[in-house]
């Protein structure tokens, strides 16, 4: 979280309203990969929870990912 703090603080301040195109996309490169890398560990975390859920005996799979009954 504070990865996103930190890159939302740093695209509404003083400094990032100067950058051009190039300076803001160099910026989201380096920083905007931190999000990024936060996301997908969420998003894989979300998966095993759910192949967690799939072990258990009550339940059993009917289609694709998110799909148990």
């Amino acid at each position: 979280m504070r990865a996103f703090e930190a890159l939302t603080s740093t695209l509404s301040g003083m400094g990032a309203r100067g950058w051009n195109l190039a300076e803001l996309e160099d910026h989201l490169r380096t920083d905007g990969s931190k999000v990024s890398m936060l996301q997908d560990h969420l998003d894989l975390r979300a998966l095993r929870e759910e192949v967690q859920a799939c072990t258990r005996a009550d339940l059993e799979p009917v289609g694709g990912i998110g799909a148990w009954r």
